[in-house]
């Protein structure tokens, strides 16, 4: 699995109205140690043991339980060097809808109603890790599955705390 690169259209079935989006803070480079890139179409968390509050885009697993996924980014938002601050750049992420992933783990309709976690900005699987700082991020249920994608509502993790409800 390998993060994003490039900006990605996401499909999305969006509720009736449309989706509903936020702007939310980027962490800055002091706290991110690097400049980067959250590109369109990138799932974003907040890591509460970096910068609680500001985000980025899902690298590889490291999450943990106080972790808060923000939603799936409408733009690409570069954050350089030169951006110590937590804040400076924001991005705007849509909170709800039902999103489409490529099913890479070979999901089958049997993972219909499970949990869907982030392993990075682009790849969701079922497997929520294991230990308190190699989790992956809850970012929502798995509505449908077929054998080449996977859908899933995000409305649910959208805000909340890296932990889906049982």
């Amino acid at each position: 699995m390998t993060v994003l690169a490039a900006n990605k259209t996401r499909p999305v079935k969006a509720p009736p109205g449309g989706c509903k989006f936020r702007v939310i803070p980027l962490v800055g480079y002091t706290h991110h140690t690097a400049a980067h890139t959250v590109y369109k179409g990138s799932i974003v968390v907040s890591d509460a043991s970096v910068a609680a509050g500001y985000y980025h885009a899902a690298a590889a697993a490291t999450g943990n339980v106080a972790d808060i996924f923000g939603g799936i980014a409408m733009e690409k938002e570069v954050v350089p060097a030169t951006a110590l601050a937590d804040g400076v750049h924001d991005v705007t992420v849509a909170v709800d809808g039902v999103w489409k992933f490529a099913n890479e783990d070979t999901l089958t309709i049997a993972d219909e109603g499970k949990p869907a976690y982030a392993q990075d900005d682009d790849n969701v699987n079922v497997d929520p890790g294991t230990g308190p700082n190699s989790l992956a991020w809850w970012i929502g249920y798995v509505i449908n599955v077929d054998a080449s994608f996977i859908w899933v509502d995000i409305k649910p993790a959208c805000g909340a705390l890296n932990v889906a409800p049982t």
